[in-house]
């Protein structure tokens, strides 16, 4: 298998990183999908400089230009506040999305997509929290206020951690039927969700959470 085909399969994604991204957009997608069988993860930005989340984590990128990867997910933060204002990097957004097959996009991450027109005529959602403003980017996009999240032919948008967590097992189904397998072991740490009500106030949604998965 070259280089080439290998980026472009299915068990490849790539995360789109930059300057002031949200770690746990990124960090919970990875935790999902680093439990799938030979998932080959990638951070990738423009230039192919290392990216510090606004909590301080800095991961390297790789340098990417050309299109070469089917699935790609961008997160959220407080960088893509001066991101969505850059024509040149919201061109590169836009190559890197027609390219593939899949575009997940996590809390305002969906702004930057706002931007490239790509989801204008569509239903979308994003962060409740930043919802005028994401909205104000664009009046082409369908905005939906109450939505957890979208799937839109090739791309996927959901609003919050828990529902990005879902979002991406359901993804799994569509791509791979052992998901079931690994969903069916998941057990959430008592403590753990403790933690996640207290920051983030996602205690309903964890709820819902549990019932759809049948997770005791």
């Amino acid at each position: 298998m070259t280089t080439s085909e290998k980026n472009m399969s299915l068990n490849s994604i790539a995360i789109i990183l930059f300057d002031n991204f949200e770690t746990l957009d990124v960090m919970g997608p990875v935790e999902v999908f680093g439990s799938l069988k030979d998932c080959q993860i990638v951070f990738i930005s423009p230039s192919g400089e290392p990216m510090r989340s606004s909590q301080g984590v800095t991961l390297n990128t790789l340098p990417i230009q050309t299109p070469c990867y089917q699935c790609i997910l961008i997160p959220g933060g407080q960088g893509t506040r001066s991101l969505s204002k850059n024509d040149q990097y919201i061109q590169w957004v836009k190559k890197q999305a027609e390219f593939a097959e899949t575009v997940i996009s996590v809390c305002t991450g969906s702004a930057l997509l706002a931007q490239t027109s790509l989801l204008n005529g569509f239903k979308a959602t994003t962060n409740k929290l930043s919802y005028q403003w994401v909205t104000s980017l664009n009046n082409q996009v369908l905005w939906q206020p109450k939505a957890r999240w979208f799937m839109i032919i090739s791309f996927i948008l959901h609003q919050a951690l828990v529902q990005v967590l879902i979002c991406h097992y359901r993804l799994f189904a569509i791509f791979m039927t052992k998901v079931l397998q690994v969903i069916s072991h998941l057990k959430w740490n008592t403590y753990g969700i403790k933690m996640l009500n207290m920051i983030h106030s996602l205690s309903n949604h964890l709820r819902w959470f549990k019932v759809v998965f049948n997770i005791n």
